[in-house]
């Protein structure tokens, strides 16, 4: 084959020192998007993109994500009718310690993964991904996420403030 018709690909860079953010994989959102065709290809690659972050060597850091509240009244919650208030008690208690809020069983979580509980949809609320991250020397964050477009996007930009690449 003419390699001008083909050329080789040069493998996929993601910086440095890359991190991978697993946003809210949690059993309680994995299982409301199973249900539709879509949401089976979309768990299906999520799962297999896992396993291979799990299976490289050496493995980048991989961080996992959960929102969940301290009690079942969400104290962390602002008032009633703010929109992420009226979204999340639209949808569960997301309280601690319940199955619901737990990483779904099909993602292996294992000994070097870090998993961060949260009280916003940015992944850094109330937890020390920050830290973590800085610690650690990360300048890109591959973000994976079950959930809608503005949670990316806060997270994108939160992190394009301060100083990480994050490839689109």
């Amino acid at each position: 084959m003419d390699p001008e018709q083909h050329p080789v690909e040069s493998p996929v860079s993601f910086g440095r020192r890359c991190a991978i953010l697993n946003l809210d994989l949690m059993s309680i959102l994995i299982d409301a998007v199973t249900d539709t065709d879509e949401g089976h290809a979309f768990l299906s690659s999520c799962v297999r993109w896992n396993d291979a972050v799990h299976r490289k060597d050496p493995r980048p850091l991989t961080i996992f994500t959960s929102l969940l509240f301290s009690t079942p009244i969400q104290a962390e919650l602002a008032h009633h009718d703010a929109p992420f208030t009226v979204l999340v008690r639209s949808f569960d208690t997301f309280q601690a310690g319940s199955p619901g809020v737990q990483i779904d069983s099909r993602f292996v979580v294992d000994e070097k993964d870090i998993v961060l509980q949260k009280t916003r949809w940015y992944a850094g609320a109330g937890n020390a991904l920050e830290q973590i991250l800085r610690a650690q020397n990360i300048d890109t964050v591959v973000i994976l996420s079950t959930n809608e477009q503005r949670q990316v996007w806060s997270i994108f930009l939160e992190g394009t403030n301060n100083g990480y690449s994050s490839p689109v």
